[in-house]
């Protein structure tokens, strides 16, 4: 058995303990917390699953555009949707925009997880904690 199959079996066993105990009434406590994270895996899940959807209709929308100027610079417009991080759209709007899959995969997964990650959230979370500091003094 590997670590990652011991994960999720410890993972597994939490997620029925915690099951049972809410179909019980939240008898140990556990049910409660166990109501918690599904109520914020569904929040989650759907606003990534919702930019995951909605990637190839967003590089129908920009790929008319961004690829006339991608190719005038000499780049691939895989590397155009790099601009989100992977597990936000980037790697299946890198895949749908690349003309060479090979750039699309590299693109996607590579690079978005890099860039991607800086662009949607290092950088804003970054200025928004500088404007708290800031304004802290």
């Amino acid at each position: 058995m590997t670590f990652n199959e011991v994960i999720m079996w410890i993972m597994a066993v939490g997620i029925i303990i915690g099951g049972i105990d809410k179909i019980l009434d939240n008898k140990f406590g556990i049910g409660a917390k166990f109501e918690e994270g599904l109520n914020t895996m569904g929040s989650l899940a759907i606003g990534m699953a919702g930019i995951i959807c909605l990637a190839p209709v967003i590089s129908n929308l920009i790929g008319p555009v961004i690829t006339p100027l991608c190719r005038a610079i000499g780049i691939d417009p895989a590397m155009f949707g790099s601009i989100l991080a992977c597990d936000m759209g980037g790697y299946p709007l890198a895949v749908a925009l690349a003309e060479d899959a090979e750039i699309g995969l590299y693109s996607g997964i590579i690079v978005a997880s890099m860039l991607g990650c800086a662009l949607v959230f290092i950088i804003p979370v970054g200025l928004s904690m500088i404007h708290i500091i800031t304004s802290l003094n």
